[in-house]
């Protein structure tokens, strides 16, 4: 499946990431999203 994407929705989902970046990096991510990680350990920086 391909999904494109205009410049204006890439500028908004690099800007998400980026908040969402700058906000893991003051959680520890086992325990801001345990439900996504029951079976498997996070990845690392």
């Amino acid at each position: 499946m391909k999904i494109e994407l205009s410049t204006r929705e890439v500028a908004q989902l690099l800007a998400a990431l980026r908040n969402w970046q700058t906000d893991a990096l003051n959680e520890d991510p086992a325990e801001a999203f345990a439900g996504h990680f029951e079976d498997q350990v996070p990845l690392n920086d």
